[in-house]
């Protein structure tokens, strides 16, 4: 007597291939969906960052005498960044030199985190 073979259905090793191969593309996108998110995040930094300098480099060629008070400030650029902020503190370090921080703040599209670069300089009265 012969046994009848079963040809319709699939076998163990086929499906465990199958639910590898699977894996790996989801694995693989998440990876670039993290790559995304991580380029993005060390772009806006880079933003953020020459925003920062170009304010000390300004305020550099502030005479002493002149230099603004602490707040916030403007830049064209701070426009590309969600929610852009920026401000400077500016406090005497001693009778000859003031410190100034610039801080520039940001959110990152659909997340709840607040990301802050900051840069902080001394400016004397006779120059750098």
């Amino acid at each position: 007597m012969q046994k009848k073979q079963i040809t319709g259905g699939y076998t163990l090793i086929e499906i465990l291939v199958s639910i590898f191969i699977i894996s790996i593309f989801l694995v693989l996108l998440q990876v670039a969906a993290n790559t995304t998110l991580l380029n993005r995040t060390v772009r806006n930094r880079e933003l953020a960052l020459r925003i920062a300098n170009t304010e000390i480099e300004s305020l550099r060629l502030v005479p002493y005498a002149s230099l603004p008070e602490s707040g916030a400030f403007s830049d064209p650029l701070l426009s590309s960044l969600s929610q852009g902020e920026a401000s400077r503190t500016i406090t005497d370090f001693n009778s000859q030199t003031k410190q100034v921080v610039v801080t520039i703040s940001w959110k990152e599209p659909g997340t709840i985190s607040l990301h802050t670069v900051s840069l902080t300089t001394l400016i004397t009265k006779g120059g750098l």
